[in-house]
């Protein structure tokens, strides 16, 4: 056999081999599970304040080893115990609330659960893989998502009084849970006013006033 015959050979068995590897990492399913459903989670809704940059609380999510260096707080996964994972506690919440992550909605239960069952898996982090800031594709966008309408919030019956639309339900239950009264509803010829000025950036003039008021 010529020494060529036998470099092709070799250079065929060794491309073989190399990606007879590959897919073996890629048929890993807990490597697998982690890219699709885990580390979208982690990026839509962590990343934003717990990347290489960005430490809040000293804690990165952005890979592997960042997250197993834990925060200020220590660790924060513990591979194959959830209930001993502070990460499960901060995103689970408790009637309706979660301290993670702040000032947004809490994770759903869907979102919650894929976090625990990858945590009591092994809590398995590909070597190679790093977490981005995720990107709005079309069918994300607002614009796109399907219509629902909420159910107003129950109010008592007297802010229930303050009530004239379904919106101004909402927004009584805001004030309420920021300890806060409405105001009382503003004389016509303050209405009259703001109106103008919201319209046209003019004080109404005095015919008009009189024509609001009558």
């Amino acid at each position: 056999m010529r020494a060529s015959t036998i470099e092709l050979w070799l250079l065929t068995a060794s491309f073989l081999l190399a990606t007879g590897s590959v897919r073996a990492v890629d048929r890993d399913p807990a490597a697998a599970a982690f890219r699709d459903r885990v580390a979208p989670i982690l990026e839509r809704r962590c990343w934003s304040c717990h990347n290489d940059q960005d430490r809040k609380g000293g804690l990165s999510l952005e890979t592997g080893q960042a997250l197993a260096k834990g925060g200020d707080s220590g660790e924060v996964v513990v591979a194959g115990e959830p209930e001993s994972s502070y990460l499960l506690d901060l995103i689970t919440s408790v009637d309706g609330q979660a301290e993670m992550p702040k000032e947004a909605e809490p994770l759903s239960a869907a979102e919650v659960a894929t976090i625990r069952d990858w945590i009591a898996s092994g809590a398995v982090w590909p070597a190679d893989f790093r977490l981005q800031e995720p990107t709005v594709s079309d069918t994300d966008w607002w614009s796109w998502r399907e219509l629902t309408r909420p159910e107003p919030p129950s109010l008592s019956p007297d802010d229930a009084a303050w009530v004239r639309t379904p919106i101004d339900a909402f927004v009584v239950a805001k004030l309420r849970e920021k300890g806060l009264t409405p105001s009382p509803a503003a004389e016509r010829r303050a209405l009259i006013r703001r109106l103008s000025f919201d319209l046209i950036g003019l004080p109404p003039t005095p015919e008009e006033v009189a024509a609001f008021l009558d």
